[in-house]
């Protein structure tokens, strides 16, 4: 029977921790999807809004010429290849951890400042373990919504993080925390 009930024990312990290992995984997801939603944003904003891509389509009019047509670079599929195929290793030196005060759990934030002005250094811890999970977790991201992101990123949107993270993907939920653009 004492055997029995050690048995018991260890499969409710081993659950517990497979539950709270998979709630801080799908965490740290949504923390990647919205550093990548940051991260795609910002590259589009550093683009010139006046530099225009001329694209050819694949059909040929009756006499002989490709329709061609231009778009706004910036949030064109070849733009966004650009920024989505090095993201991840990108963001790897980017970003540290914090603590969250109130809950305890750990969050990516940005390590430097985008547009220059000072950030709160406190509280922040730098690890190659970090780094490595922070890359595993976008690379997992983009692998899983690749398509979806090339079609969202396409327009604008005024809500990108919550409609892309939260809505589009369903990568975040309820208990997830909408991070500000100083957050990440």
């Amino acid at each position: 029977m004492k055997d029995l009930l050690t048995i018991f024990a260890s499969i409710f312990f081993i659950c517990l921790n497979i539950e709270i290992l998979s709630a801080s995984y799908a965490h740290d997801i949504c923390d990647a999807c919205q550093i990548i939603v940051d991260e795609i944003e910002n590259e589009v904003s550093k683009v010139d809004p006046n530099k225009i891509l001329e694209i050819e389509g694949f059909r040929v009019d009756p006499s002989g010429n490709q329709n061609r047509r231009k778009i706004p670079y910036a949030r064109s599929e070849t733009h966004l290849t650009d920024v989505t195929d090095t993201l991840c290793d990108n963001i790897k030196s980017k970003y540290v951890t914090t603590t969250d005060k109130e809950t305890g759990r750990k969050r990516f934030v940005l390590s430097s400042s985008k547009d220059g002005n000072g950030i709160n250094l406190e509280n922040i811890s730098f690890s190659t373990e970090d780094a490595d999970k922070l890359k595993q977790r976008c690379d997992s991201v983009m692998e899983e919504v690749n398509d979806d992101l090339m079609d969202y990123f396409r327009e604008e949107h005024e809500d990108p993080k919550r409609d892309f993270c939260f809505t589009t993907t369903a990568l975040c939920h309820e208990e997830h925390t909408l991070h500000s653009t100083e957050d990440l």
